[in-house]
């Protein structure tokens, strides 16, 4: 007990024992019980920051907060409100609770790899496995040993100056593996040694060493050459969607295919799984899903998606690389045209002058494509008929043209 006090005012000290005691009735345990709790699971952790000490915090709530629990420890320097219900993006999806993957789970995940490359140009190129059954998790707290995971690499990548971490994740339960975990994400080559050594030590200090060598298993891969590093992405991605419902079909012309034929995702992950019990089946990272992709249409530059077009050929054949230099050239020729406007009208207190200026920036918004089939790019799209030709742009760039249009 004194080890826990340690550090602590005398006001610190009271404030916690209050809040145990109250934190004790409300969930019907006696206060012996919880300190002794307490004590046993402080002594395994070290947080290695706020975030991961407000991430045991919510693990340690939930050894003893009911289900409407929820704990409230005042100090002087804040307030620390831990609820039962513990992130606002851990929402219950549509496939909790069931054996097969749907398809509307499938295409969320595809349209966030191809975001990734498309905004960011980089390709997932680590894969971490997570084999709950050999470290005794439920399916609750395995569920939340991941995603306490990738905040906390996302926070260490960005400690780093890699930015954020850029990932999705699968739970999955079957009869050969039985419960299961896997993240696929990007991590940026220059820091990939000291990145896979932090997640190292992480899991090893969650698990234990014995048990995270066995358990949990991190492979990333350098492909110089671009088809490799594209067909390794999209490997990955598929193995997301192991479980995939086989009996969805799609129309293509005249005839109906199998949605997992159509994908190419292998025999071996069309087996279907067994119910999950768990919030969240998947997670995409907010920098690659459906808050970014919004934002992409927000900011007139609206994203590309073979899935929505049904344009299966297209799917993984490494056209994001092409279109995520368009985009770059796109936005740095919407800065250069702004910067015209703004050197030919500048700012002034003549309410003439800014009407001018006003309306040629609304023509200029005006004239960006609201439609991401609609803008000029150097590559062909999987939408342009065979037989388009090349049309001139009246004011075209030296090596961008619109085909077909």
């Amino acid at each position: 007990m004194r080890r826990l006090f340690t550090g602590l005012t005398a006001e610190e000290r009271a404030a916690i024992t209050t809040a145990m005691s109250d934190c004790a009735r409300r969930a019907g345990r006696s206060e012996v019980t919880l300190w002794q709790a307490a004590i046993a699971f402080w002594e395994r952790q070290s947080p290695e920051s706020d975030a991961s000490l407000v991430s045991e915090f919510i693990r340690f709530s939930e050894l003893f907060v009911g289900a409407a629990g929820r704990i409230e420890i005042g100090t002087d320097v804040a307030t620390l409100k831990i609820h039962r219900v513990r992130r606002r993006h851990l929402r219950t999806d549509a496939n909790a609770g069931r054996r097969e993957f749907t398809r509307e789970a499938v295409r969320a995940i595809f349209n966030a790899a191809s975001t990734l490359t498309q905004l960011y140009g980089v390709v997932f190129n680590t894969r971490i496995v997570v084999r709950h059954q050999r470290t005794g998790a439920d399916y609750e707290s395995g569920a939340l040993e991941v995603s306490d995971f990738v905040h906390e690499a996302s926070q260490q990548l960005r400690r780093m100056g890699g930015g954020r971490l850029h990932y999705i994740y699968r739970h999955r339960k079957t009869a050969e593996d039985g419960f299961i975990s896997g993240i696929v994400c990007h991590i940026p080559l220059l820091l990939a040694d000291p990145m896979l050594d932090w997640a190292e030590r992480f899991m090893e200090r969650r698990l234990g060493s014995d048990i995270a060598r066995c358990a949990v298993s991190i492979r990333l891969t350098d492909h110089s050459e671009v088809t490799a590093a594209v067909r390794r992405h999209w490997r990955l991605v598929r193995g997301l969607c192991a479980g995939l419902n086989p009996d969805l079909h799609i129309k293509v012309g005249d005839e109906r295919h199998a949605l997992i034929r159509l994908l190419k995702i292998p025999a071996r992950l069309s087996r279907r799984g067994d119910p999950l019990n768990v919030i969240q089946r998947y997670r995409v990272s907010e920098t690659i899903g459906v808050g970014a992709q919004r934002r992409a249409t927000t900011e007139a530059m609206p994203l590309l998606s073979p899935f929505h077009d049904q344009a299966w050929d297209a799917l993984a054949s490494g056209w994001e690389l092409d279109e995520f230099r368009e985009r770059s050239q796109e936005a740095q020729d919407r800065r250069l045209a702004e910067e015209r406007i703004r050197a030919l009208w500048p700012a002034a207190q003549d309410g003439f002058q800014e009407s001018i200026r006003n309306l040629e920036f609304k023509k200029l918004k005006a004239s960006w494509a609201c439609d991401p089939h609609d803008r000029q790019r150097a590559w062909r799209g999987w939408w342009l008929p065979l037989s388009a030709t090349t049309a001139v742009d009246p004011l075209p760039s030296p090596v961008r043209h619109r085909i077909g249009i």
